[in-house]
């Protein structure tokens, strides 16, 4: 008999066991009505008698009995032999078949996921999934991944994540994955359609939730943005920018374009005869007051922006984010 994700370990002791105990009930009840009718016992010893008597206890007859009565008592020894293999072959089938196993570990799962606060809600677990459940993993949130695809469930635990197997784009599944206490909610499906319904069912249930969007065909980006995405981002655009920034900026250690929030991020080297030689990274960050100056490195030796005082030197690693003409207008007084 089929039960739902949501059926406790009770409920399911009770579903697959409920004739074992029906059926033992019943032959208890007939074996003290016979024990009344052919022993003429009282309902009280008949009682006790068909207990010790199924239990195979032995401990002897309550009253002495005539032949019907012994020839009663056979037949119920008889009767209890044949619930109890029954009963056995019940509990192994139920053991063996790995619905105890399975019923165990999702209400450890569901235990789990009533805990959940602040989290982070994954929808789809392919490559662009994994990645952001590890820098979630990695920032010290924990992750629901919701997946249509059962094969996934043990590369979803591995990753160390809660798995959710259902469709992100239905509303009670978004509700299993804790979206009401989740702190942002990522749909990373490879395809457009089901980010933008996932995004719109995400939106209902939790008005108030940052979500941010997988884009793969640019086209979408302005649909999904309009149907609630906080952020609509493209992983091959975006990726496709740092790498050929990157190869065209000599100076460059790394970029990563952040475009989905109007943003870049650049590491500037200061070079030889930079008019920014001899500023402070204060005066700097004054001095720009749309782009964030994160941090300073000098040598192996890196620290936030805030904490130094120095002179900036040839050399000097900055770290900037903001937007784009912002940044690089940044960039190009490092080499004037």
């Amino acid at each position: 008999m089929g039960l739902t994700k949501r059926s406790s370990l009770m409920s399911l002791l009770i579903v697959r066991l409920r004739w074992v105990l029906a059926i033992q009930l019943a032959t208890l009840f007939v074996s003290s009505a016979g024990f009344v009718m052919f022993a003429e016992y009282g309902w009280f010893d008949a009682f006790y008698m068909s207990v010790i008597t199924l239990g195979t206890i032995g401990y002897g007859e309550v009253h002495p009995l005539g032949t019907s009565g012994r020839l009663w008592a056979i037949i119920v020894v008889t009767g209890g032999f044949a619930v109890l293999v029954y009963s056995g072959a019940v509990l192994t089938s139920l053991l063996l078949s790995g619905e105890l196993t399975d019923a165990i570990v999702r209400q450890r799962r569901n235990r789990m996921r009533d805990r959940l606060k602040d989290h982070m809600v994954v929808v789809g677990f392919g490559r662009v999934g994994h990645a952001v459940v590890s820098a979630a993993l990695q920032a010290g949130h924990a992750c629901v991944v919701v997946d249509h695809h059962e094969t996934k469930r043990d590369a979803i635990t591995d990753a160390g994540a809660i798995a959710v197997i259902g469709d992100g784009m239905q509303e009670s599944v978004l509700h299993e994955a804790a979206i009401g206490t989740a702190r942002g909610l990522v749909t990373a499906a490879p395809d457009d359609p089901a980010n933008l319904v996932v995004t719109l069912t995400a939106r209902a249930v939790c008005p108030d939730l940052r979500i941010v969007s997988r884009v793969n065909d640019p086209a979408w980006q302005e649909r999904i943005t309009r149907a609630g995405a906080s952020a609509a981002v493209s992983p091959y655009a975006d990726f496709g920018a740092g790498l050929a920034a990157s190869a065209l900026g000599a100076d460059v250690i790394e970029t990563h374009s952040l475009s989905g929030y109007g943003l870049r991020t650049e590491d500037i080297v200061i070079g030889k005869g930079s008019r920014l030689i001899g500023r402070r990274p204060r005066e700097l960050a004054s001095d720009n007051a749309n782009a964030t100056l994160i941090s300073m490195r000098r040598g192996s030796s890196g620290t936030t922006w805030e904490k130094t005082n120095d002179e900036l030197r040839e050399g000097d690693l900055l770290v900037i984010v903001g937007p784009e003409e912002v940044v690089a207008a940044l960039i190009r007084r490092t080499t004037e």
